[in-house]
């Protein structure tokens, strides 16, 4: 048997229909819902109002499920180590291996339970690293997929960045590379 929760439309229902005096058996039957769910409902909540029971139901639905392992202590330790450019993994494999999972890690990041300034894309979603999949593009032109950076020169490194960082590029306004980053830094001087 499915369950769902009763929305905020139907909360405001309710009070509606308990206003004009409707019994519970007929409320119910115009939600299609079940009279104990409806008699559940206003007994939870007295003197129905459908704001209050919905922010009731709110803030009891944040209190249930599994408990969170996160104290001050673990938090303290994840924050130092994410400032210090550490991902998420790199913190789940280094210090609670197999204690605490990497997307957990993401999830109190995402709900505001870990505040950082930090944004990390989910794993496998090139579409979120635009940037980074781009300048990997480029680099492509220069280094095939495969090739080994251990065997390449830092000369023949430098040059293909150069040429790389010296077109002009749409989302620069026709900058180059260099161009931007100058202009960015002497107007932070």
């Amino acid at each position: 048997m499915s369950y769902t929760h009763l929305t905020t439309t139907g909360r405001v229902k309710i009070e509606i229909y308990l206003e004009l005096g409707m019994s519970i058996r007929s409320i119910a039957r115009r939600l299609g819902r079940q009279p104990s769910t409806v008699s559940r409902e206003i007994r939870r909540n007295p003197g129905y109002e459908s704001g209050r029971a919905q922010r009731r139901y709110e803030k009891a639905k944040t209190n249930c499920g599994a408990k969170t392992k996160l104290d001050d202590t673990i938090r303290r330790t994840i924050v130092e180590k994410l400032r210090a450019t550490w991902s998420p993994e790199q913190v789940v494999g280094w210090l609670f291996n197999g204690k605490l999972a990497f997307s957990t890690i993401y999830r109190w990041i995402y709900s505001g339970r870990i505040g950082v300034p930090v944004y990390f894309a989910d794993p496998y979603a090139s579409w979120q690293r635009g940037s980074n999949e781009n300048a990997n593009g480029l680099l492509r032109e220069f280094f095939p997929k495969g090739t080994d950076f251990a065997q390449v020169a830092r000369d023949e490194l430098a040059d293909a960045l150069a040429k790389i960082n010296g077109r002009p590029r749409k989302c620069l306004d026709w900058k180059k590379a260099h161009e931007a980053f100058a202009e960015e830094v002497l107007r932070l001087i």
